[in-house]
């Protein structure tokens, strides 16, 4: 497949048919994402998933009842793995060192990359995958769900399945596109972000969604509450 083209057409899918995907296509894609670099080969993200219907009702609601999740024939959970580093340890006869911050994040990046060449190998394969923050809502719940042991830690949670149609690609979204060469310059991000506030708003008038402005959602999530 043209990778550029399979970049530029991506989107996220919120809405399945009551399709399956095939056994054989989610083994190469998980298969794929196991390709994916990670950090001194340490392999701290493991992928578990189900297909199981109700287990996906339930994961739904821990998400924050997102019908994307219960509607999705896959669910996929990224975890931080530092059981198995605790179980190398333990067989040689080790201690684990008390800080391990930085490891946890370098693994959170990790489920990062993982996620997209999921998105991305699902996309070959003609399904669909949504990345799901909400996974991390009620991290404790979850764990219990999967039975994750200690020293694992939720990372992000993705959907999977068959697109619907009413999915299809017609108007898409507009991206944020800047990159700078050498060194930051502050008015040119502040004049790209602004530019693509009218953007976007002009964009969600297109499709006749009344959609509050992007950096008026930005200022609620980062202002100070209170």
């Amino acid at each position: 497949m043209d990778v550029r083209k399979a970049i530029l057409d991506r989107q996220s899918i919120r809405k399945f048919k009551d399709e399956n995907v095939k056994d054989e296509d989610l083994k190469d894609i998980l298969h794929l994402a196991t390709r994916t670099p990670n950090a001194f080969n340490a392999q701290l993200t493991t992928i578990l998933y189900t297909r199981d219907k109700e287990k996906i009702q339930e994961i739904a609601k821990l998400c924050g009842n997102q019908p994307q999740v219960a509607s999705s024939n896959v669910f996929i959970l990224l975890v931080t793995d530092l059981y198995k580093v605790k179980a190398v340890l333990d067989k040689k006869g080790l201690e684990m060192e008390s800080n391990l911050d930085a490891m946890k994040q370098m693994a959170k990046i990790d489920a990062g990359i993982i996620t997209y060449a999921i998105n991305i190998a699902s996309h070959n394969y003609g399904y669909g995958s949504t990345i799901i923050g909400g996974a991390l809502r009620q991290p404790e719940e979850m764990k219990k769900l999967f039975k994750l042991p200690e020293h694992t830690e939720i990372a992000i949670g993705m959907t999977l399945g068959v697109p619907s149609l009413e999915n299809s690609k017609t108007n898409t979204k507009p991206k944020l596109d800047i990159a700078m060469e050498d060194e930051y310059d502050k008015e040119l991000v502040e004049k790209a972000y602004f530019g693509y506030d009218k953007d976007l708003d002009d964009w969600f008038k297109s499709i006749g969604v009344d959609h509050p402005l992007h950096t008026d959602i930005i200022a609620k999530i980062f202002s100070k509450k209170g």
